[in-house]
């Protein structure tokens, strides 16, 4: 097996009773990168924000098994990595993948004799997490200029809630 490369090959005939021994010139043999395909599956899709999410790669050549990593994006957000086993497949686990209709793409970054490649995009709808919020006071009833704590707790299914709070009396905004 050669690798990828040019390769300078010269063919020799071993001396018989009959006939004298040769050596053919060089000739340059050329073993270039081997192209690959990428594919991907999700599961579950859908799935809700928060929720682990695993991603089937495949990467496949006509020549072998491709061996190395990919990297699984978001657009130009990368969701994980995987290395490739035995068979040329890995998966990626990823909580973080965003809210709505995602176009996720696994990329492999070649080895020495495997073509890098990418997959199409693959579609993963990822649903918003359900949250509750609740609101408490340190003290109620409370008299007119009193200081008084208000204790906000924002829940979510799955995930951990980050963002804004606005506390609001019927039709108007306080801090």
């Amino acid at each position: 097996d050669l690798t990828t490369g040019t390769h300078d090959l010269v063919a020799r005939f071993a001396e018989t009773t009959e006939f004298a021994p040769s050596v053919s010139a060089a000739a340059a043999f050329r073993v270039t990168d081997t192209t690959t395909t990428v594919v991907t599956g999700s599961s579950p899709n859908p799935s809700t924000y928060g929720e682990l999410v695993t991603v089937t790669v495949a990467v496949a050549s006509a020549s072998g098994i491709p061996t190395g990593s990919v990297s699984l994006s978001d657009g130009s957000t990368t969701v994980g990595t995987c290395t490739l086993d035995v068979a040329g497949t890995c998966t990626v686990t990823s909580r973080e993948i965003r809210a709505g209709v995602r176009s996720l793409v696994a990329r492999y970054a070649g080895d020495g004799i495997f073509l890098a490649s990418a997959s199409e995009a693959h579609a993963h709808e990822v649903f918003v997490t359900e949250t509750a919020t609740s609101v408490s006071t340190s003290l109620n009833p409370s008299e007119y200029g009193q200081p008084v704590d208000l204790t906000v707790r924002v829940d979510a299914t799955t995930g951990v809630p980050t963002g804004t709070v606005t506390i609001t009396e019927i039709g108007r905004a306080h801090v």
